[in-house]
């Protein structure tokens, strides 16, 4: 090869270096630490919007399960009757007591009734006079009714003027919810530290 001939092509190849050196340096470089930036960013949003997307798919099932609380606290709240509606309560009480024949000797709604979480205890001691099948009449009527009434402390004693006659006594307790119902027990919140 002559001079001339290797001159141009040391000539174009210190040409190309020196373009692949000004790209690499003002082109590449700067675009990669871009990239790097993005790629890091890119990244931190993907695991952002992948713990989003958890706590989407957390609040649908949180939120199907409050919808299913309610309607089943919806469904047993109607089993208790709110504090106005005590009276016709105890009125299906002493109808039930009518309709079974028995004789009413005490009728006394008791004071103290204890607010327990979300629902309201009323006492009411009943002592009744009556035959053992107007009894068991007369507490499945209790039973029947459209509202909830535990009977408690129940005593039996034989009627001394008239053996066929049973004296019982016995507290009905009636289940109201409160006007303010508490949901929490301030006794069972543990505090975080």
């Amino acid at each position: 090869m002559t001079n001339d001939v290797k001159k141009k092509l040391l000539l174009s190849c210190l040409l190309v270096i020196l373009l692949v050196f000004l790209f690499f340096n003002f082109l590449f470089k700067p675009k990669s630490a871009s990239i790097a930036k993005l790629n890091k960013k890119h990244s931190e949003v993907s695991k952002l919007l992948d713990t989003s997307k958890g706590y989407v798919n957390k609040y649908k099932s949180v939120r199907i399960a409050v919808d299913s609380m309610t309607n089943q606290w919806n469904s047993l709240a109607k089993c208790l009757p709110s504090e106005e509606e005590m009276p016709y309560l105890l009125r299906g009480i002493a109808e039930a007591g009518r309709l079974s024949n028995v004789q009413f000797l005490l009728f006394k709604p008791m004071s103290g009734g204890q607010q327990t979480g979300f629902y309201k205890e009323n006492p009411v001691q009943i002592k009744i006079n009556c035959t053992y099948h107007e009894l068991g009449y007369f507490l499945s009527k209790i039973t029947a009714l459209e509202r909830l009434v535990n009977v408690s402390k129940f005593k039996l004693s034989t009627n001394k003027k008239a053996e066929k006659y049973t004296e019982v006594d016995f507290i009905a307790t009636a289940y109201t919810l409160p006007t303010n119902p508490s949901f929490t027990d301030s006794s069972t919140i543990k505090k975080k530290k």
